[in-house]
């Protein structure tokens, strides 16, 4: 037989819109095995014809499922050059990640079609996307994080701001049940949460910190606590909230707490740097 036995199929979905937030998939490691990050992308495009076609996308690799985490919204177009096709076995599972077993107790699996992303265009903002955007661009130029050139190519602020967007995703992936503008995999959470594997970002991101055989943290000794920028390892408070934490997540967090602490310390301190000096009058009247 001439030509190849093998092959594979694959798809373009221009003008899709996403739907709802991304479900993102840490990278882990279990034993030898390292799997990368994965995201999930709902996506809905509406045909000529007024009908709608829902569908999911997969997207692997921590680059892609990092930058998508931070910049697909409800809202987002998108335009899907080449999707590749397959069909795969699916564990279910309940909304809480808990695995759906048969009766004789091995795992619940259908075929699902796949459809992983191998390249794409980045299409236009939703009008909803672009009020928020304004919104927050309008509270960071009053607050004094983003300077008012922001918009204008080459400026000091331009630059400032792009160097910031670009750090801000490059942070990876640190704990928490949300990664950007998408939402951490309950299953992964859980298994989190029971040991069953630890974060492959978060090796690097916490090396520092003590640990016993489960991979839990048995100290958080800040190892600059007198600088501008405390750490716990590598981490900084600054890092933690520009990778989409809450100030609750990191209190609730035991190996960055203290972070938090730290932080409000330094703002007192500064405060206090920063009170101006009663008026001469005021002393002379002591």
């Amino acid at each position: 037989m001439g030509g190849t036995s093998t092959g594979f199929s694959c798809a373009s979905l221009i003008g899709a819109r996403v739907t709802r937030p991304c479900t993102y998939v840490p990278g882990y490691q279990k034993g030898d095995k390292v799997v990368s990050s994965k995201i999930y992308i709902p996506v809905a495009i509406n045909s000529r014809d007024g009908k709608t076609s829902f569908m999911t996308l997969t997207a692997w690799g921590d680059k892609i499922a990092q930058l998508f985490a931070h910049y697909l919204r409800k809202g987002k177009e998108m335009h899907f050059i080449n999707a590749r096709h397959a069909n795969f076995k699916w564990q279910m599972t309940t909304k809480e990640g808990t695995p759906v077993l048969n009766n004789d107790g091995t795992a619940l699996e259908f075929d699902r079609p796949s459809y992983v992303v191998t390249d794409f265009i980045w299409g236009s903002d939703s009008n909803d996307i672009m009020i928020a955007d304004e919104k927050l661009a309008m509270t960071e130029v009053a607050q004094g994080l983003r300077g008012p050139n922001w918009k204008t190519l080459g400026h000091p602020d331009n630059l400032a701001y792009k160097a910031r967007e670009a750090q801000r995703v490059a942070q990876p992936y640190m704990g928490g049940p949300t990664f950007g503008h998408a939402e951490v995999s309950k299953a992964s959470l859980a298994a989190q949460a029971n040991n069953a594997y630890v974060p492959v970002q978060n090796l690097g991101g916490v090396q520092n910190i003590p640990v016993d055989a489960n991979g839990n943290a048995v100290a958080t000794t800040i190892v600059n606590p007198n600088t501008t920028q405390p750490k716990v390892g590598n981490v900084t408070y600054e890092s933690l909230i520009a990778a989409g934490w809450t100030e609750a997540q990191i209190l609730a967090d035991s190996r960055f707490a203290v972070l938090k602490t730290a932080h409000d310390a330094l703002l007192a301190q500064n405060a206090l740097l920063n009170t101006p000096a009663p008026p001469l009058t005021e002393v002379a009247a002591f």
